[in-house]
């Protein structure tokens, strides 16, 4: 009788989890959505498009990274858009969807930070943020941001996209299941790293606990496993020898780092006039 007692909530603790997951994997469908910009080469006319993620503030701006609509020497952007209200087709991977377009050049308010002034430099992380506006507005997403700092292990949640067949594919099912935290030399953001299954298609997905609070932004991955820094933290006590192989072991199974700005760093530099 016992044995089974025990087995019945191994069970139910296995289930509530996966439900959990699931629950978080929708909540995270209703609150991150797409960015796709469209680039045409100045000499050769030939088009491309890159997507993304983000967040949409008050039914009016659209807040994602920077490096999603920089256009690559020798391009022009030409038009951006920002996607939602998906829906997958017959339980196929095509998706049907809504979506209104985006600029960049919009006369900001005296309270909002000034994106039209803003100076993108790829190799300062902390930069790579901007906020677009809508040509028209669209119902109004809430969101609530964390204001305690996750631990070391702690789930995660995000959304993302890959692209497979020229279609779009949610990979919300894609958990962040270990976490760490390093300062970028010269840099004052903090910034979370997290394991997950793609390199691509998570720049600008936002970053949720169990709470459903906001925790950062996706912006870049490490592509190589992080051995003399698991080293490092491991050593000052500040990672489990468990959380150090599970990281070690992710790589070796083809996973990878991505790096995440912290929300606080976000809403202090550049969102405060945009949250109201």
């Amino acid at each position: 009788m016992k044995k089974r007692i025990i087995t019945i909530l191994l069970i139910l603790t296995f289930f509530n989890g996966f439900s959990q997951k699931l629950d978080m994997c929708q909540y995270c469908q209703s609150k991150v959505f797409r960015i796709r910009a469209w680039f045409k080469d100045i000499h050769s006319n030939k088009k491309r498009w890159e997507m993304g993620n983000g967040i949409i503030l008050n039914g009016k701006y659209f807040a994602t990274c920077y490096h999603i609509i920089a256009p690559k020497p020798n391009e022009k952007l030409m038009y951006i858009e920002a996607i939602y209200n998906e829906k997958k087709i017959n339980n196929s991977n095509k998706i049907s969807y809504d979506s209104v377009f985006l600029t960049p050049n919009f006369k900001a308010t005296k309270n909002q930070y000034d994106f039209s002034k803003h100076i993108y430099d790829s190799t300062n992380y902390e930069t790579d943020f901007v906020v677009l506006k809508l040509i028209k507005p669209i119902k109004k997403t809430n969101y609530s941001f964390a204001t305690i700092n996750p631990s070391y292990g702690e789930n995660l949640y995000c959304n993302g996209n890959s692209i497979k067949n020229g279609l779009v594919m949610n990979a919300c099912q894609n958990v962040i299941f270990s976490l760490r935290y390093k300062q970028l030399e010269s840099q004052k953001a903090t910034f979370l790293g997290c394991i997950v299954t793609y390199t691509d298609g998570f720049s600008g997905s936002f970053i949720f606990n169990n709470n459903g609070e906001i925790l950062g932004m996706i912006q870049f991955c490490m592509r190589t496993v992080p051995i003399d820094f698991i080293k490092e933290e491991y050593n000052r006590h500040k990672m489990s020898a468990d959380l150090a192989n599970k990281i070690v072991l992710a790589y070796q199974q083809g996973l990878f780092l991505q790096y995440s700005i912290d929300i606080n760093f976000l809403i202090n530099t550049y969102l405060k006039g945009y949250l109201n």
